[in-house]
């Protein structure tokens, strides 16, 4: 991943995906220098079950460093900007050398 892109991660037709996406936008914005990207889940991994989604995972130097998979583990609907905060903490982590 390449550094100063401002992509979001997204997937339309789940809800929990919209949510979520609100949620990286602004982190997007707090952090310029982290690249996030946006995909359909089965254009990335073939077959790629819904009840996964969302899915993200956390690079850092071209290596997988964490992974959140499926809407229970992202906390749901419930989904807050206290919530954001454990994202954001991520994020300043990938860019932390």
């Amino acid at each position: 991943m390449t550094r100063g892109s401002r992509e979001k991660i997204f997937f339309c037709r789940i809800p929990l995906c919209t949510l979520i996406n609100q949620h990286l936008s602004r982190l997007a914005a707090k952090f310029p220098q982290v690249k996030f990207l946006k995909s359909i889940s089965t254009t990335c991994i073939p077959n790629y079950p819904d009840k996964n989604v969302p899915t993200i995972f956390i690079y850092k130097d071209g290596e997988m460093t964490d992974q959140w998979i499926g809407a229970i583990q992202l906390g749901g609907m419930n989904l807050t900007q206290d919530s954001e905060f454990l994202v954001s903490l991520y994020a300043w982590r990938a860019t932390v050398t």
